[in-house]
C-alpha cells in the first residue's frame, strides 16, 4: 500500500480520501466535542454549525481532505525530493485520522490552511533581492491563522529563525514581520470597538493536562504514541543524514521544517497553559507531518514498510479501541 504513495499517482485521489473515511466513520454518531477558551473568531466559526453535528463531521471531512493533499502540494513545489510523491498527504491523514478530536469541523482547520500559506510563502524568499512583500504575507497569515488560536503567534520566531540562517541582517526585515503580524488583531480590535465586545485574550489554565496526557492515557494511546514518536526521531536522522545533499535551496527548506518542528513544540507547549482547546495538538502535529516523509522516503523498503504497517494499525486501534 505504501508503494502507492511513494509517486504523485492519481490513484492517491481516491485512495487518501477513503483511508480518512475509514477512520472518521466511527465519528458520524457521536457528539461533538466541547471546547473551552476558545478565542472570539473561533467561537464565530464553530457556532456556524455546532448545532447539527453530521453536518459539522460531514464538512470537518471534506475541509480534512483539502488540507491533506495541500500539504503534499506544499511538499512538492518546493522541491524537497527529485520525484513528486504523495507520502506527506498519507502521513496528514493518518495524524487526524488516528484522533476522534480532529474529526469534526473545527476553525483549526482554517487557521491551519492560513499557516501552511504562511509556511509556502516564506520558502520563496531565497536568493531574491528584496524579500519585503513575502515577509509581510508570511507574518499576515500567521496573525490570520492566531486569530482562531493565540498562541499560534509564535510561529512568528520561524520567520526570524530562518531569516538569520538565509539572509544577511537588514532592519526593514525585522520590523516588516512584527507589522504583517500584527495587522490583522488591529482589525479585529476594531471590529470590538464597533460591536462593544470585550474580549479576554489571555486565559490561564493549571489543569495539568500535560500529566494527564502522560499518566492517563490508554494502552492503544501509548502504543500510537509510541511509534509516533519513534518515526519523527528516525525521520530526524534520515534529514541531518541528507541535508547538506542538495542545492542551497532545498538545504534552506529542510532547515526551515526542522525550525518549524522545534516551533511547533514551543506552541504545542503555551497551549497547554494557554487556551488549551482540543485540536491544540495540530500545531505539533503539522511540522511532524513535513519531518516524517523523510523516514519513508530515505529508509530501506524493509523498514519504511514495517513502520507504515504498525503505525496504520496503531492509528486504527487508537481511534476504535480506546483501552
Amino acid at each position: 500500500m505504501l508503494n502507492i504513495f511513494l509517486s504523485n499517482r492519481v490513484s492517491t485521489v481516491f485512495v487518501i480520501p477513503i483511508l480518512l473515511l475509514l477512520f472518521w466513520f466511527g465519528s458520524f454518531s457521536q457528539p461533538l466535542p466541547v471546547n473551552t477558551n476558545t478565542t472570539f473568531v473561533y467561537e464565530l466559526f464553530y457556532n456556524m454549525l455546532s448545532d447539527y453535528p453530521l453536518y459539522n463531521r460531514i464538512v470537518g471531512l471534506i475541509i480534512s481532505v483539502f488540507l491533506v493533499f495541500f500539504v503534499s502540494r506544499i511538499f512538492n513545489a518546493n522541491d524537497f525530493y527529485n520525484k513528486e510523491n504523495a507520502v506527506p498527504s498519507v502521513v496528514m491523514a493518518i495524524m487526524i485520522g488516528a484522533w476522534s478530536g480532529f474529526h469534526f469541523f473545527s476553525p483549526i482547520y482554517i487557521s491551519l490552511f492560513f499557516l501552511l500559506l504562511a509556511f509556502d510563502r516564506m520558502l520563496n524568499v531565497y536568493h531574491q533581492k528584496t524579500i519585503i512583500r513575502e515577509l509581510f504575507d508570511t507574518s499576515f497569515l500567521i496573525g490570520l491563522a492566531a486569530l482562531f488560536y493565540y498562541p499560534i503567534v509564535l510561529f512568528v520566531l520561524t520567520i526570524y529563525a530562518y531569516l538569520i540562517i538565509a539572509r544577511s541582517f537588514s532592519f526593514r526585515e525585522t520590523i516588516i514581520p512584527l507589522i504583517g503580524l500584527l495587522t490583522p488583531f488591529y482589525f479585529l480590535a476594531g471590529a470590538f470597538y464597533l460591536f462593544d465586545i470585550t474580549p479576554v485574550f489571555v486565559d490561564i489554565n493549571t489543569s495539568g493536562v500535560f500529566t494527564t496526557l502522560i499518566y492517563e492515557s490508554g494502552l492503544t494511546q501509548r502504543f500510537y504514541l509510541v511509534i509516533t514518536v519513534l518515526l519523527i526521531i528516525l525521520s530526524l536522522f534520515h534529514i541531518f543524514k541528507i541535508l547538506n545533499r542538495a542545492k542551497v535551496r532545498v538545504q534552506l527548506s529542510r532547515k526551515f521544517l526542522l525550525i518549524a518542528f522545534l516551533n511547533g513544540i514551543l506552541v504545542y507547549w503555551v497551549s497547554l497553559s494557554y487556551y488549551p482547546i482540543i485540536e491544540s495538538s495540530f500545531f505539533l502535529m503539522l511540522p511532524a507531518v513535513l519531518l516524517i516523509p523523510f523516514f519513508f522516503l530515505e529508509s530501506r523498503n524493509i523498514y519504511r514498510k514495517i513502520g507504515f504497517y504498525f503505525w496504520l494499525i496503531a492509528a486504527l486501534l487508537f481511534d476504535y479501541i480506546a483501552i
